[in-house]
């Protein structure tokens, strides 16, 4: 029988939380401090794991050192410092935190129609995300549950929409939370959902020629300025503020980003960056087996969705007949699409783009490793591909020394069924999935009070918030 002291629990609670605090070293930043500036480095060692350093790379026992929000040290038998937190790993891997390359967003689109914008409403490529940008807390834990630890937030409406913002999934506030500012610029050649018919562009054929348009438009407007900063004697040109954020489109500084909704689609989008001489990047549609070698042939990298099909329904005859056979075949092959892709040698980064339920992430990509992706690959696709697509290879996408401390620690394989995330790091701060209880309340707990000679017990089962429990009565009487 147990009974415990609460007053010892919330002294020893109290210290702790207060312990943690100091720990917390932090962040630089330009914000008037009130009191003391805290620059004390908090300091975390999980010790004794199976380290993914990347898909190349493995330490079979070893210990990551995390020193605020960077990894400082990496390997096996590493010195401890002095006051650090050490986590036992028990054998379990940690891996990158993964990267989603395409996240898109229903951001608001009012900034982009002040100033100076374009003509036409469809075309806002001085849209920023990072200037509308607001951190979802429920959408963050939807990510992370799946080892995502950042992802590219784009605008989703619009032909030409503006650029992304990569942002961590944890819970900072936009000074700390978005990694890169401007990322990628994103088109999509095709009308906009909800455009009435008597909107121009309302047909893809129109959509294609009002981006090539606005293309054009972009190169005659910096000549212009060109033109009359190199002799102000000649006409001011107009100010456009849509036409000068595609400037660095045109002189390659900037990747575009080009969403597809079939391989025909991707096809037009290589064509159109061709015309244009960009530098781009495609978000497949899963599609792309069925004009493999053209696809391949372009030689363009991908932003691939596993979003595969559901099965047709074949319940009944009825249902069964109206199956087309291509609907059929789509729904066995497209979880082939990463594979075949992998191995024809095309750069892929895989997205949790159109899934309607995030928790199928992980596994639509064991699916597809059952189907001929291998594990380098799959992991090479949520981590150093798409690092190096947006630009931050050299801090994210590995488990190497003063990259982000963006980690995935998994209880055995991360590509097998039986596996589970145990919990996340982003920049240092932990998410954890299923935490080891402060005070374990399994077994039988006897309640005391003026019961008038009844004895109450309680026996409590399982861990954590999740307890099942009965109280059973004891009287004198049925004692003798």
């Amino acid at each position: 029988m147990k009974i415990v002291n609460l007053w010892s629990l919330v002294v020893v609670f109290n210290i702790t939380v207060f312990v943690t605090l100091l720990g917390q070293a932090q962040i630089p930043n330009s914000k008037p401090v009130e009191g003391l500036q805290d620059n004390t480095p908090s300091t975390t060692v999980l010790r004794g794991g199976r380290i993914v350093v990347s898909a190349e790379q493995i330490i079979e026992n070893g210990d990551v050192i995390i020193q605020d929000n960077l990894i400082r040290k990496v390997g096996e038998n590493q010195r401890i410092p002095a006051g650090a937190k050490i986590i036992e790993l028990d054998g379990r891997t940690v891996y990158a935190g993964f990267i989603d390359a395409y996240s898109p967003s229903n951001v608001d689109r009012t900034p982009a129609f002040n100033g100076a914008p374009y003509w036409n409403d469809t075309i806002t490529p001085q849209l920023s995300v990072a200037d509308v940008y607001q951190s979802d807390s429920g959408v963050n834990s939807q990510f992370r549950s799946q080892g995502i630890t950042a992802r590219v937030v784009a605008p989703s409406n619009g032909i030409i929409r503006g650029t992304g913002s990569l942002v961590a999934t944890g819970t900072g506030e936009n000074d700390t939370a978005i990694l890169k500012a401007d990322v990628f610029q994103h088109f999509r050649l095709t009308v906009p959902q909800g455009r009435g018919r008597d909107q121009y562009p309302n047909s893809p054929m129109g959509a294609v020629a009002i981006a090539r348009q606005s293309m054009m438009d972009a190169a005659w407007y910096a000549k212009a300025w060109e033109a009359h900063q190199s002799n102000p004697g000649n006409k001011r040109p107009e100010r456009n503020d849509a036409l000068a954020a595609m400037a660095p489109l045109l002189n390659a500084s900037q990747t575009a980003v080009f969403i597809t909704s079939d391989e025909q689609y991707f096809l037009r989008a290589d064509r159109f960056a061709k015309q244009f001489g960009l530098e781009a990047l495609i978000v497949g549609s899963g599609y792309e087996y069925q004009r493999l070698n053209h696809v391949v042939a372009t030689q363009r990298s991908i932003i691939l969705p596993v979003d595969f099909p559901q099965a047709p329904n074949v319940g009944s005859i009825e249902s069964a007949r109206a199956a087309s056979l291509e609907s059929m075949m789509h729904w066995d092959l497209a979880p082939e699409n990463p594979g075949r892709l992998a191995r024809a040698g095309v750069k892929i980064a895989l997205t949790s783009y159109g899934l309607k339920d995030k928790n199928d992430f992980l596994k639509n990509v064991r699916r597809s490793m059952q189907r001929g992706l291998t594990e380098q690959a799959a992991l090479a696709s949520l981590t150093t591909v798409p690092a190096e697509l947006v630009g931050m290879g050299h801090i994210l996408g590995k488990v190497e020394k003063n990259y982000l401390a963006n980690l995935v620690v998994v209880s055995g394989n991360l590509f097998e069924e039986s596996s589970k995330i145990d919990e996340v790091w982003v920049a240092g701060e932990r998410f954890e999935f299923s935490p080891t209880p402060l005070l374990s309340l399994n077994g039988s707990w006897s309640l005391e009070g003026d019961l008038e000679g009844t004895q109450l017990t309680l026996e409590l089962n399982g861990d954590g918030p999740g307890l099942d429990g009965s109280i059973h009565i004891h009287s004198e009487q049925e004692k003798t």
